[in-house]
C-alpha cells in the first residue's frame, strides 16, 4: 500500500513528496506549460514548476523552453529543478509570453545526459517535449541513427517529429503522426518562434489536463495522481479544467500575430 502524500511548504515550494514508489510506479515526466497575453516573468511559476517536481516523478533532469524576440531560448539541467534552476540567472532574467517545461524521470536510469534531457530545440526555431514511452522507438531509431546523440525513445521521437514538419506536416498533424507512428503512452508539448504552444496527450496513469489561472492559459500533466492533487496542491484557483481525452490536442498559445 502506497503511503499517503504529505505536503508542506518550504519558502513558497511544496516539500516533498514523502510517499514511496515502488517498482510498479510507472515512471514518467512532468510537463507544464503557460501563455500570458503578455510578457510575464518565470519567476511567477517558478514555485509551481517546484511542486510538480516533488510531487511528481522528476529530480533526474529539467529544462525550460520560452519565447523571445530572437526566437527560442532554452535552459537545462542534469539535476534536480529544485536544486539548480532556482539560482540560474537566466531564468531569473527571462521574461516572456510562453514557457515551456519539462522535468524529468526516465524509464531508464542508463538514458541520463544531456543529450536526452529535454526540451529538445531546432536552433531558435521550435521546442519540443515528450512523456511517457514511446513502444515503437526502438524499431525506428536504426533509421534516424546517423542524427540521434542520446539513448532515450523520445529523441526518436524528436526526430520523427522533425521529419514530419519537414515533409510539411503541422505540428498538429505532426504530433499525430508521431503517436499513430511510434505507439505507446505520451503526453506532447511544442513551442514555435511564432507564438505558437501545443499540446497532444494519449496517457492514462499521467494524463494532461488545460485550466486557466488568471489571465493565464496553462496545460500540465498531472503528478501521476488521479485524484484532483494536480489542482489541490498546485493550482488551486485553477478554472476551466479540462482533461485532454486521449488522442487530442489543445492549442495553449495562438500566433504571436494573433494577439499583437
Amino acid at each position: 500500500m502506497t503511503a499517503p502524500v504529505v505536503a508542506r511548504r518550504q519558502h513558497g515550494i511544496l516539500a516533498g513528496p514523502t510517499y514511496s514508489r515502488s517498482p510498479s510506479n510507472s515512471s514518467m515526466c512532468e510537463i507544464l506549460v503557460v501563455s500570458w497575453p503578455e510578457e510575464r516573468p518565470f519567476i511567477d511559476i517558478q514555485a509551481q514548476v517546484g511542486d510538480l517536481e516533488r510531487l511528481g516523478m522528476g529530480g533526474f533532469g529539467w529544462g525550460v523552453a520560452w519565447l523571445t524576440d530572437e526566437g527560442v531560448a532554452r535552459v537545462r539541467g542534469l539535476g534536480r529543478y529544485v536544486d539548480e534552476a532556482l539560482n540560474d540567472p537566466r531564468l531569473a532574467r527571462a521574461r516572456s509570453s510562453r514557457f515551456l517545461v519539462h522535468l524529468r524521470r526516465p524509464n531508464r536510469l542508463s538514458t541520463i545526459s544531456m543529450f536526452d534531457t529535454q526540451p529538445f530545440v531546432a536552433g531558435r526555431e521550435y521546442a519540443w517535449c515528450h512523456n511517457g514511452f514511446f513502444t515503437g522507438a526502438e524499431r525506428l531509431r536504426p533509421i534516424y541513427s546517423a542524427r540521434l546523440k542520446g539513448a532515450a525513445d523520445s529523441e526518436v521521437g524528436w526526430a520523427y517529429f522533425q521529419e514530419q514538419l519537414a515533409a510539411g506536416l503541422t505540428p498538429e498533424q505532426a504530433m499525430r503522426r508521431v503517436d499513430r507512428s511510434l505507439g505507446g503512452s505520451m503526453n506532447l508539448a511544442y513551442l514555435s518562434s511564432d507564438g505558437t504552444l501545443m499540446v497532444y496527450s494519449r496517457n492514462v496513469t499521467n494524463p494532461m489536463w488545460t485550466f486557466r489561472v488568471g489571465d493565464a492559459a496553462m496545460a500540465s500533466t498531472c503528478v501521476h495522481s488521479d485524484d484532483g492533487s494536480l489542482f489541490d496542491l498546485i493550482f488551486p484557483t485553477a478554472l476551466e479544467r479540462r482533461r485532454l481525452i486521449p488522442g487530442t490536442g489543445a492549442f495553449v498559445g495562438k500566433l504571436r500575430s494573433a494577439t499583437a
